[in-house]
């Protein structure tokens, strides 16, 4: 009774605990999955080791040696720090040379296209040509009109010879000594006598332009406030000037044509003064 006793009541060590049979298959089950999820792991940390760190020819070398993981980590990081140091090494040299295409480039650009070092930061307008429809506009608001014309800013010389060919006078203003090389041959190239066109490596902001009663200008916006104070203090009272892209801040327009960056205005000064002289009336005599 006592042994009895001591089963139904208090678990007792001397006599051992009965497992179920299906409890055991299920644990035996589980530990199999477990045994080979292990096995499956450690394989597929092992494949990517010889593919990342060993190089194709020795990849089979090493697996038919047997070798273990731990016997070659060291041959491993070797292999790895050479294809690496490979790499940089290959990627230092076209990096210089990517370095060095792009700094040539840049120094083609520059010739070409910025104006000269005397030029203040603040007056230089890199080089932009002039498209054939505007063009073609600026000779529109243009028509009519002789005597002498100034191109401020040539560059390659487009507007000046079509105005050449409508039989005004021209200079063309151009400090960048690559685009004064190329539009003195483009004007020999074209038969044009220096009468008819010239161009001058002469920066304009320092240039009186009194005689000139015609005034073609492509520049940037950031200039165009310091342009009109120039212009109105020197061009005569019968010149019109005619811009292309951007216009005058101030000034009133006598006409424009074209849109978008083929639009050019026309200011004749004459109207310019009077409305000037009419706003400085009116805030001196309210």
């Amino acid at each position: 009774m006592r042994r009895d006793a001591c089963w139904r009541c208090e678990p007792c060590e001397e006599r051992p605990r009965s497992r179920s049979p299906l409890l055991l298959l299920l644990q035996a089950r589980e530990n199999a999955h477990r045994r080979a999820h292990a096995w499956h792991a450690t394989e597929r940390v092992r494949d990517y080791r010889l593919r990342h760190f060993l190089r194709p020819q020795h990849a089979g070398s090493f697996l038919e040696s047997g070798a273990s993981m731990e016997d070659s980590i060291e041959v491993m990081l070797q292999e790895r720090n050479s294809k690496l140091l490979y790499h940089y090494r290959n990627n230092r040299v076209l990096t210089f040379a990517a370095g060095a295409i792009f700094s040539g480039l840049y120094g083609l650009w520059a010739m070409f296209c910025l104006p000269g070092l005397k030029v203040p930061l603040r007056l230089k307008v890199p080089f932009l040509p002039s498209t054939k429809v505007q063009t073609e506009n600026v000779m529109k608001l243009l028509e009519g009109r002789q005597g002498w014309l100034a191109d401020l800013g040539a560059g390659d010389g487009r507007l000046v010879f079509a105005a050449c060919s409508a039989g005004f006078q021209c200079t063309g203003f151009e400090i960048n000594s690559m685009l004064l090389a190329y539009s003195r041959g483009q004007a020999w190239w074209k038969g044009i006598p220096h009468t008819h066109a010239t161009f001058v490596k002469q920066d304009f902001w320092k240039t009186d332009l009194s005689k000139y009663t015609n005034v073609v200008a492509f520049l940037a916006p950031a200039v165009m406030a310091d342009l009109e104070k120039k212009l109105l203090k020197e061009l005569p009272v019968d010149a019109r000037v005619v811009v292309c892209s951007f216009p005058f801040p101030h000034w009133p327009h006598s006409c424009t044509i074209g849109s978008g960056l083929d639009q050019v205005w026309a200011y004749n000064v004459s109207s310019v003064r009077e409305t000037r002289d009419a706003t400085s009336s009116f805030r001196t005599h309210p």
